[in-house]
């Protein structure tokens, strides 16, 4: 039987996916934001010496940043739900509410196999 198996490996990956997820997630408003305040300083800079530009290339601009920030969320997103548990190969286990995983009640983050546990609302637990 696996008794002795280490699933720290497993549960860092599913660390850096949970936090690539968060980054893409929650921050859009200051990477957003910043780059938005930074172009309305350029360009108001530009048009003091008397350069003009477009405003349609600065949206242009803005539409482009949304598509190339709203494809890495949603990858980072399914690339997080692909996660498996590690025991069992079941999915749920990424679930923010749960703690363990729903078919086979490994603990999240346990560092190695350990007994199951009896999940809630299992009729066989």
């Amino acid at each position: 039987m696996e008794d002795d198996v280490d699933y720290r490996e497993l549960w860092a990956d599913l660390s850096r996916r949970r936090r690539h997820f968060l980054f893409f997630w929650l921050g859009w408003v200051p990477v957003g934001g910043g780059i938005m305040f930074a172009l309305v300083v350029a360009v108001h800079a530009l048009r003091k010496i008397g350069i003009s530009t477009p405003d349609a290339a600065i949206i242009v601009f803005f539409v482009a940043l949304i598509a190339v920030w709203g494809y890495f969320f949603v990858t980072t997103f399914f690339r997080l739900g692909a996660f498996l548990c590690p025991r069992c190969g079941g999915n749920g286990i990424v679930n923010l509410w749960r703690r363990h995983c729903p078919h086979c009640g490994l603990r999240r983050f346990a560092p190695s196999n350990q007994p199951l546990e009896p999940t809630a609302g299992r009729s066989d637990a």
